[in-house]
């Protein structure tokens, strides 16, 4: 999977668009990877998290929102991404949800994920991608 155009590093922090979060004076970063562009009501949303800990668990939620940000209190869906546990310094994950045809068909989405350590330590996010159902 390409990643070309959409991350910038800034000042050791992995940046897309509105930049990510820092804590416990360690970077960890959330990029996302698909789906960007048009989709169907079952897309597989795809992520790769950045700077984990190999044996660390990482447990991922997805947001879709038809606003401008998933993040805010007013998201559409929120959807389990699932967790898994680090075996490098990197992880790809991945999961297939199923859209609503009655909020989703023929509209313009956002969505985004947030990624927390095990431990509950260290939270990150990915900027929002655009998304559209057909």
């Amino acid at each position: 999977l390409g990643l070309s155009g959409l991350a910038v590093i800034v000042s050791g922090c992995l940046a897309l668009n509105t930049g990510c979060e820092e804590e416990d004076d360690e970077v960890h970063s959330v990029v996302p990877i698909s789906p960007i562009g048009a989709t169907s009501l079952r897309p597989t949303f795809t992520w790769k998290v950045i700077n984990v800990e190999a044996g660390e668990n990482y447990t991922a939620m997805i947001y879709t929102d038809k606003g401008s940000n998933p993040f805010d209190s007013g998201y559409e869906d929120a959807f389990d991404g699932g967790t898994v546990t680090a075996t490098g310094s990197e992880i790809l994950m991945e999961k297939s949800v199923q859209l609503n045809s009655v909020r989703y068909k023929h509209q313009d989405f956002q969505w985004g994920v947030k990624v927390m350590r095990g431990d509950g330590t260290m939270q990150s996010r990915t900027t929002s991608a655009s998304a559209y159902v057909p």
